[in-house]
């Protein structure tokens, strides 16, 4: 996930300010002195910013720069962006042309001092934390059964189901040129310095299979199908939880998701026969934007269902297709295994959940945007009136930083609701090998109250990892996740990338942490329960070296400079994270992640630290701002 880049960009509060903001017409605007001392303010105010009143003054003068319209907002966004030298001047000029219409829209919705605010302000800066959740009761058509309990394994024979995921496919990937860049991708001829043959890219030579800091070439995707072959022939089918398009995301276009999703879908068509998709939050253009339906605003994201409508239809067919279509990128479908027993796949929008989504800040937030949950507990009830036991597949897992309180705690309410219809759930999007354990009670959590999963697969992309897929055994009438299997292709192996990718087991779930319990829960046939992966979680905590062999295989195999073991407090967050599945309980401060470049643009290569284990990310924003205010004064 991103953060714009103007969010980097906060204004003083002062009436004087406001007023000559109001006074200013759209024409001209970064040649008015208003504009330039607007600019000044914004370095002063970010600098000094510190507390939820600090944000609300910059959103103060933040919201009288929108109400201009959306050219005066992406020109100072812009400036403020190249003055502070937080991106490229090219990044800086698209990231923010293309956000700026549903920022400064969030902004002209915004009442100041409100709860919308406090909560834009720390998705925003970090500077307030996430007001408590709003009380909302989920309506639900009916209460739950008295007999609604999780079902016994059937002991028959497993099938076997693969999960892709964040597969970031870069068509524009070029043999040659340099993986070592001041982008937040590389191996892209972006300008002559990191074209192939510069001195750069002899140094830092992009080879034909992929690169860390890069995104997927078509010859990694195609590998990856090749490697679901050999090692998962057997498969039921596959699900994939989104994120298909690389991370150019500066310079995108409708037309070009468009045809960026197409090539993939078309090629994961020729060598997968049954795949279950979702949408991601880089699958629309902009990344993260998704207007909710009905929302007034001359965008929409009607072009990107259509299209992934179209593509999926296949595969969930034609009534599933038409659910795509309207209901905001969401379906539900049916598969039988070969008992007879029916499973149902309910694919959800978790966009409408993200807090750098900016379309759903209107000046009430709804309860439910695009209605994920009223779809939701539809689909889930007819399964329950079926028989039907259910998987909810989406991009964004609840418990991660990136979900709004409220909304995470409202899925959770569905999930106590339908928890012994639903037999477990599938995210991506944090490009790590993660899972996440729900409970009946989220402050006093036991192994007796666990009674949900959710598996958040690794990427394929090798931006921060080698690439991953796994293999699920699953229980042909419970559907339950009796183990599953990593598979991995190691990136750093001398012969990668003149053989090509030799995809083998990484490590197996149950061998890996089952084994340790006391007694050791190793059977193939048992399934991984919800109490199971809690008692994992406490064997972390007792047992250090099998808490490290989790953390490293959650890294995906790499060590970057920089990487070292978790302990401490990251051991104590990670472990938090692991038994959370609403993002309150989560314990994770969200920080920035700030890139430190060498003299002529090239970007050290480090350790991406995860927010879980690092300061607020305004805490860095401010250190950055700090050193630079020189230069941004210079500039004025």
């Amino acid at each position: 996930m991103l953060f714009p880049l103007f969010a980097i960009s906060g204004l003083a509060a002062g009436q004087t300010i406001v007023s000559q903001l109001h006074n200013q017409t759209n024409a001209n605007f970064n040649n008015t002195p208003a504009y330039q001392q607007a600019l000044a303010a914004a370095v002063n105010a970010t600098t000094h910013a510190s507390d939820c009143d600090s944000c609300f003054s910059i959103l103060r003068v933040l919201k009288s720069v929108a109400e201009l319209g959306e050219a005066p907002f992406a020109e100072l966004s812009v400036a403020f962006c190249k003055a502070t030298h937080e991106a490229d001047p090219d990044v800086c000029d698209g990231l923010q042309t293309l956000e700026a219409p549903s920022v400064s829209w969030a902004l002209r919705q915004m009442d100041i001092p409100s709860r919308t605010a406090q909560v834009f302000c720390e998705a925003l800066y970090g500077l307030c934390p996430q007001p408590p959740v709003l009380n909302y009761t989920v309506p639900f058509p009916r209460p739950k059964p008295a007999n609604a309990t999780r079902p016994k394994v059937s002991r028959l024979e497993p099938i076997r189901v693969v999960h892709i995921s964040d597969m970031h496919v870069d068509h524009t990937y070029t043999i040659g040129s340099s993986y070592n860049c001041s982008k937040s991708i590389c191996c892209r001829p972006y300008n002559a310095t990191f074209a192939p043959g510069s001195e750069l890219a002899s140094l830092y030579p992009a080879a034909p299979y992929g690169e860390y800091y890069c995104d997927t070439p078509v010859d990694l995707e195609e590998s990856q199908y090749a490697g679901i072959d050999e090692f998962a022939g057997d498969r039921a089918f596959v699900i994939s939880t989104g994120d298909m398009v690389e991370g150019f995301t500066w310079g995108t276009s409708d037309n070009e998701i468009v045809a960026d999703v197409s090539d993939i879908y078309h090629r994961m068509r020729q060598s997968l026969e049954v795949v279950y998709p979702a949408i991601g939050n880089h699958d629309a253009n902009p990344v993260n934007s998704f207007p909710p339906a009905g929302l007034e605003t001359p965008y929409n994201n009607t072009y990107d269902y259509n299209t992934h409508a179209q593509l999926w239809k296949h595969w969930i067919g034609a009534e599933a297709a038409e659910q795509v279509r309207s209901h905001s990128g969401m379906y539900s479908t049916t598969y039988t295994s070969y008992t007879g027993a029916c499973l149902r796949i309910i694919s959800i929008n978790t966009m409408f959940w993200e807090g750098v989504n900016w379309w759903i800040y209107s000046t009430v937030m709804s309860r439910d945007p695009s209605g994920v949950l009223a779809f939701l507990v539809q689909q889930l009830q007819l399964a329950e009136d079926n028989g039907e036991r259910a998987w909810i597949i989406g991009h964004i897992p609840p418990g991660r930083s990136d979900a709004l309180y409220d909304y995470s705690s409202y899925l959770d309410q569905v999930v106590q609701r339908y928890d012994g219809t639903i037999a477990a759930m599938y995210w991506g999007h944090t490009h790590r090998d993660q899972f996440e354990v729900s409970h009946s009670h989220p402050t006093d959590q036991t192994a007796a109250n666990a009674n949900m999963v959710g598996y958040i697969a690794p990427s394929l992309t090798p931006t921060s990892g080698n690439p991953n897929f796994r293999a699920y055994s699953v229980d042909p009438v419970t559907f339950g996740i009796l183990d599953y299997t990593v598979y991995s292709a190691n990136l750093s192996a001398a012969d990668y990338h003149t053989t090509g990718p030799k995809w083998a087991e990484y490590y197996t779930f149950k061998t890996a942490y089952g084994s340790l319990l006391d007694p050791p829960y190793i059977d193939p046939l048992d399934e991984m329960t919800p109490a199971f992966m809690h008692n994992v979680t406490t064997l972390f905590q007792i047992n250090d070296t099998a808490f490290q062999e989790y953390y490293d295989r959650k890294q995906r195999g790499w060590t970057p400079v920089g990487y070292g073991p978790c302990t401490g407090d990251c051991k104590t967050d990670e472990i938090c994270q692991l038994r959370s599945s609403q993002s309150q309980y989560a314990c994770m401060t969200p920080s920035a992640a700030i890139k430190k470049r060498e003299a002529g643009g090239e970007r050290v290569l480090h350790a991406r630290v995860e927010s879980e284990c690092s300061s607020s990310r305004m805490v860095g924003v401010l250190h950055a701002m700090a050193r630079d205010l020189e230069t941004v004064m210079a500039v004025l």
